[in-house]
């Protein structure tokens, strides 16, 4: 009844209109009727003015005025009745793809424009949908700022400060900072100080964001400098400094400095009542909950857990007064951290309780077969605090469980666990920035580990071969993702006969992006001005905002794997399957507390855990610097054989020792390494105690194995299942005479030369051994071989580089991200070059190298160095190699014989670790294709038999 009375309201108001015009009702007029059917939230009616304002603009032809009505109801329904939902579909109707006719003019791009604005804020903040509210911003800035120009202090506000939030709460941290910048710069130049420590608090609070994931303290120092900068700025009003104590609150609090925490949370809770008593503006509530929050943590952290109870409960009450509904992300960490104090109590039930307020505040509600039931998967969202929620749930599940011993809450916590990784995976795929993906694998590489310790303890008391698989899964759904999206990506380049128009256009943009990023490095390495440095970064998040947004304008059938895929995870019977009989897959994932290995063979499968109770990457570094310091003039030889032959052993005792019983002697055995395992030359361990440094008789590890290395079992089997490229050998080597700061090589040519007796091919020496040669033959070849210089950079591994001439008696540098833009078709890439397998270690993704920048660009396998090598050794070994390379080999087995031989040819010195153990093979471990030898030996073999059977001929003639 209401509805129909409603309706004959809106249609009396519709007809006294028209009765009361000489014309026909106006767009404007419908408008009006739309609105007052929004507010009496009568759907139809709604919808039947709106049509017909629509019509009337149409008529016309008047694009702004439509644009700017829609604004206006949709404002209705987002603030006056908290209907974002119906906000957002009323905004739709106004985006370019809903529109009667495109834009023309300015004002009309404009009026669009600021219709996206609206939208990003209202899925920001009334949906809190983020990609979409993203999604919405980038249209804005590319309307708004790229196509007109604009670059004042609104779009500062509603697109450069609102977007580059966002992508803090998102964890997109790299893309934050660019957009924060430039949102300060903005209100710097238009003088505007309090907008400025608007500005100055919100890269403090990107920066202590950056620090939550990736435990940097520089993140927190620049933080700290940030916050402390905005409070030196003059004449700003209590809102912004109480904004900028409340955060500096936190930052003190990570560095345990009790008094400055007090003293900055007492300044802020003073300036922000201030302010609210002023304005009474019940938005301020907000921020004084953070506060309170803030000092709960704090206490929290100090184990006064009466305090921190105190505080959170405060904090709620603040959040509840802005949102009565108990729906707000903040407000779903306040009850997380509630939990957790709880369960610093032994308070399990009421703990948990907290946790379950904590999803539905962040989640909404949800139904669940259980109490402790978590959401369903298409519930969630990519949302920092979703995983913040779930995660902080799994542990006070799994405290539980050591107290009352109840396997169903390590069930429970493991599916935490998988649907945090639903959530993180989302967030990821959303980031424009390597560096950003880069850091969340490591903060997820972090939380694994508790999930395997579950799983493994779960397989451990229930001997359920299906916890064995979960642990086992969860040690690689987070190792390596991104060079075996990219390894996939390379597979579709070289699938196709010549490149695509897509894929012609996708390699534009990656090397429109690699030139913006190697001019952003080279900036900040030489300390440029703080303005070009900004307008360098603004400059790359343009161009990779224009990548993004052609890729996602591609047809469904066209994207391919440029959209990201989640990986396909095979449980352990799939990779047992692709062993040989001699061949065992040994996968290392090293923790905070544990270091666990999982053994599979074509007959077992089995995980150990071994105890990190020593000093792991103490132990690895030594290790390495005391074989790479042998070759070096001014190191003492004895003390480091010393240490070598101390640590090689006691290395074995702690990593290979325990799991030998599951191992043959004499078999492959594919190496898995994590973390810090990365840099171990395993081969140069030693079986035995030995502290003689009579280096030809050391009982090496390699005597036992014959050892191949891969970032990841995933990425192994996508490498085996390739199929063998077709083609001839590839040779470069530059000449190095001793100048531009490059050591002699006296033996690199010979090197490339000696590889043309044992495989058909084309060589390029000195002055024509230039990057445009590589780049245009690579592609074609089976076997790439470069000897060269190279360097690694340990702190940005995208600019470790690899040394061409430049055709003009100089020389030429191919940075490892340069290698991302090749499509290589190679079975074996081998870098006799220093180095090549160094470079800036991320947790889980592995080491960023040039090794990874080959197989990122598509070879299958590789033969890399951990260190500087010896240019005689490397002829030596490089010689051996290919020998049996010819013969038939598997590429780690001919590695091996081959570092045997030089073991028991050389002297007593030249037999030590740091002539042969820096070789690795990586990759996939099959013999080469015979063509080439097949090639050979028709050449060789074909005369013979001429010959041989004239003289048959002759004979049987005589």
């Amino acid at each position: 009844m209401r509805d129909l009375l409603l309706t004959l309201s809106l249609c009396c108001s519709c007809i006294w209109v028209a009765a009361a015009s000489p014309g026909r009702i106006s767009g404007a007029q419908y408008l009006e009727l739309a609105a007052e059917a929004c507010r009496q939230q009568h759907a139809d009616s709604l919808d039947y003015f709106l049509s017909r304002a629509e019509e009337r603009y149409a008529q016309q032809d008047s694009l702004v005025a439509w644009i700017n009505g829609l604004k206006d109801i949709s404002r209705i329904y987002r603030d006056e009745l908290q209907k974002p939902e119906a906000a957002i579909g009323i905004l739709q109707q106004g985006t370019i793809e809903a529109l009667w006719r495109s834009p023309k003019s300015q004002e009309e791009w404009e009026a669009i424009g600021w219709l996206a604005v609206n939208l990003g804020y209202t899925y920001k903040y009334g949906s809190e949908q983020y990609l979409a509210a993203s999604k919405y911003y980038q249209k804005a800035k590319e309307i708004l700022v790229d196509q007109l120009g604009q670059e004042d202090l609104d779009i500062g506000i509603y697109i450069y400060q609102e977007w580059g939030n966002l992508k803090t709460m998102m964890g997109d941290f790299t893309m934050a900072e660019v957009l924060l910048d430039q949102f300060l710069n903005l209100a710097l130049a238009a003088e505007e100080n309090n907008v400025a420590a608007e500005a100055h608090n919100d890269q403090g609070v990107q920066f202590i964001s950056r620090w939550d994931i990736t435990k940097d303290k520089g993140a927190l120092e620049k933080a700290i400098s940030y916050l402390e900068g905005g409070l030196t700025l003059s004449n700003i009003h209590d809102f912004p400094k109480g904004l900028l104590h409340g955060n500096l609150v936190k930052c003190y609090m990570e560095l345990g400095n009790r008094a400055k925490v007090l003293q900055h949370a007492t300044q802020a809770d003073d300036a922000i009542q201030r302010f609210y008593d002023q304005s009474g503006y019940a938005g301020l509530r907000l921020d004084q909950a953070k506060i309170k929050q803030n000092l709960g943590d704090f206490f929290l952290g100090n184990k006064a857990i009466s305090d921190a109870i105190i505080q959170y409960e405060k904090a709620e009450q603040l959040y509840l007064e802005v949102y009565p509904s108990g729906k707000h992300r903040e407000l779903a960490r306040t009850y997380s951290s509630h939990a957790e104090a709880l369960r610093e109590r032994q308070n399990w039930e009421a703990a948990l309780d907290f946790h379950q307020k904590a999803l539905r505040a962040i989640v909404g509600d949800f139904e669940a077969e259980t109490k402790l039931g978590n959401p369903a998967l298409h519930q969630i969202r990519a949302e920092r605090v979703i995983g913040e929620v779930l995660l902080a749930k799994a542990r006070s599940l799994q405290a539980r469980f050591q107290h009352q011993n109840n396997l169903d809450d390590l069930r429970l916590a493991l599916a935490c666990h998988d649907l945090l990784f639903e959530v993180e995976w989302r967030i990821r795929a959303s980031y424009l920035y390597e560096a950003s993906k880069l850091e969340h694998i490591s903060k997820q590489q972090r939380i694994t580990e508790e999930g395997i310790d579950m799983a493994y303890l779960l397989w451990q008391k229930t001997e359920e071969q299906k916890y064995l698989d979960l642990a086992f899964r969860l040690t690689e759904r987070n190792k390596s993702i991104l060079l075996l999206e990219a390894v996939r990506k390379a597979e579709l380049a070289q699938s196709s006969a010549g490149r695509t128009d897509i894929q012609r256009t996708d390699v534009k943009y990656q090397q429109e992006i690699a030139e913006l990023e190697k001019e952003v490095y080279a900036a900040q390495e030489n300390s440029a001005p703080d303005s070009l440095l900004s307008a360098l970064r603004l400059s790359l998040l343009n161009k990779k905002q224009a990548y993004t947004t052609w890729i996602d304008r591609l047809g469904t059938e066209h994207k391919g794997v440029w959209t990201a895929a989640q990986a396909q995870m095979q449980v352990m019977s799939d990779y047992q399957e692709i062993l040989a009989p001699d061949q065992s897959l040994v996968e290392y994932f090293v923790g905070e507390r544990s270091i666990y290995v999982f053994i599979l063979s074509q007959s077992h499968r089995t995980c150990l855990h071994l105890p990190k109770d020593f000093p792991l990457e103490e132990w690895v570094q030594s290790f390495r610097q005391s074989i790479e310091y042998f070759q070096m003039a001014d190191q003492s030889l004895q003390d480091l054989c010393h240490t070598y032959s101390k640590l090689g052993h006691q290395l074995y005792e702690r990593l290979i020792e325990p799991i030998q019983a599951q191992l043959t002697a004499g078999q492959q055995l594919l190496l898995i390494p994590n973390g810090v395992l990365n840099y171990l030359p395993f081969e140069a361990l030693l079986t035995a105690t030995e502290n003689s440094c009579q280096f030809s008789n050391y009982p090496y590890l390699i005597h036992d194995y014959e050892m191949a290395y891969s970032y990841s079992a995933a990425l192994y089997l996508e490498l085996l299942e390739r199929k063998q490229s077709r083609g001839p050998f590839l040779g470069v080597a530059p000449d190095f005479d001793g100048q531009h700061g490059f050591s002699t090589l006296y033996r690199n040519a010979e090197n490339i030369q000696t590889a043309q007796r044992y495989f058909d091919g084309e060589i390029f020496l000195r002055d024509q051994a230039t990057i445009e040669q590589f780049i245009a033959l690579a592609p074609k070849h089976q076997i790439i071989h470069l000897a060269t210089h190279a360097k690694a950079n340990l702190q940005a591994g995208e600019f470790s580089f690899i040394v061409f001439a430049d055709g003009n008696g100089g020389y030429d540098s191919l940075y490892t991200r340069d290698l991302y833009l090749l499509a290589l078709d190679a079975e074996l890439v081998l870098l006799s070059a220093c180095e090549t397998a160094v470079g800036q270690l991320h947790q889980g993704e592995g080491i960023i190298s040039l090794a990874r920048g080959f197989l990122y660009a598509g070879a299958r396998s590789l033969v890399t160095t951990l260190w500087q090598i010896n240019d005689e050794a490397n002829y030596t070994l490089t010689e051996g190699l290919y020998r049996k390379l010819r013969k038939g080999n598997r590429k780690s087995e001919a590695l091996r014989e081959a570092k045997l031989q030089h073991i028991q040819a050389a002297d007593n010195m030249n037999a030590h670790p740091v002539y042969w153990a820096a070789f690795v093979s990586v990759g996939n471990q099959r013999p080469l294709s015979s063509k080439s030898r097949k090639w050979m030996m028709l050449a060789i073999g074909l005369p013979l038999l001429l010959v041989g059977g004239y003289a048959i001929r002759k004979k049987s003639t005589a």
